[in-house]
């Protein structure tokens, strides 16, 4: 699961396959390259959101938005969907009830990996520098 910077905390972060928010980066663009199929519920999808996405577009995307204005102004979907998005996530819901997905847990894994990672990375950039200037140097405007 993935948010849009306006969606955020719409998913709990805590939620074990919450990978973060489209603009987060690495993390994000990984698990969205390496994704057979990608459900975008009640957004506008630009060039921005997946520009770090190694595929043209996703191998298989489905696109759900209330207003059909939204559909294929940047990704041509495989399908769109003109739905409320709880109506259609509800739906979803009910029909993964009935037929439940395979076990999750090697893609939770991989969401871990993936987000470990990025924090690993980012944790080893190197601290911002002070810069000092002597105020003898800085102009007395």
């Amino acid at each position: 699961m993935i948010t849009t910077r306006s969606a955020k905390g719409g998913i709990p972060a805590s939620r074990p396959l919450h990978v973060g928010v489209f603009a987060a980066g690495g993390s994000v663009a990984k698990i969205l390259s390496s994704a057979g199929l990608v459900i975008a519920v009640g957004t506008r999808i630009s060039h921005r959101d997946l520009r770090r996405v190694k595929a043209s577009r996703p191998p298989a995307l489905i696109h759900v938005d209330a207003n059909p204005s939204a559909f294929g102004r940047t990704w041509r979907a495989s399908i769109d969907v003109k739905a409320d998005a709880c109506a259609f996530l509800m739906a979803l819901l009910e029909g993964l009830e009935a037929d439940p997905p395979r076990d999750p847990r090697p893609v939770r894994d991989r969401v871990r990996e993936v987000t470990r990672e990025q924090y690993e990375k980012n944790r080893a950039c190197d601290e911002p520098t002070l810069v000092e200037i002597p105020c003898s140097r800085v102009p007395p405007w």
